[in-house]
This record gives structure tokens, sequence and C-alpha cells, in this order.
């Protein structure tokens, strides 16, 4: 099957920032740094370990960019169903 100019751009973004693309069948092991879009992360504080941030990943269609939205600081325990995001990796987001 040929691929699109836009599903080629796509995949090649993804393997940049350490995504899964479709081509990827075989589960990957656990990472910090492996990340899915639409997907809920969370991140601890780093000025108050009390505290935590969630982290919901978006993909820009018109620039074909990863979009963090992250929330305002929560005190206590992140649930068990967000996994861990790397800091690094977020910094890595933030930039424009």
């Amino acid at each position: 099957m040929k691929k699109t100019f836009h599903q080629f751009r796509e995949e090649t973004l993804k393997r940049k920032l350490g995504l899964k693309t479709q081509e990827q069948d075989e589960p990957q092991k656990t990472s910090r740094n492996s990340m899915e879009v639409g997907k809920m992360y969370y991140s601890l504080c780093p000025d108050d370990p009390k505290k935590y941030r969630s982290i919901r990943l978006e993909l820009n269609p018109w620039t074909q960019k990863l979009i963090p939205q992250i929330s305002n600081p929560v005190e206590g325990v992140p649930p068990d169903e967000l996994e861990e995001i790397s800091p690094w990796v977020v910094q890595r987001l933030m930039r424009v």
C-alpha cells in the first residue's frame, strides 16, 4: 500500500519523537520516553514532590507537531492508570 505524503510525514515525526507507529505491531518495553498521541501521562513537580501534573499529548494536524496539554499542579498521588513521562520529554515537546 502506498503512503501519502502526510502519512509518511506523520510516521517520520513519530519515529523522531519516540512514538508508536502503525508499523510497530510488537509490544515495546515500557519506558518513560515512549509516548502515544491522546494518552494521559503525569509528571511530578520538581519544586514539590507531593504534587503532580497530568499531561495529554495532542497532534497538531496543520504543523504535524505534538502539543502537550498540561494541567495545574494537583496535590496527591497520581492515579494508577496514568504513566509517568520524563521531564526531558516534556521540555523537548514545549520547544517552539
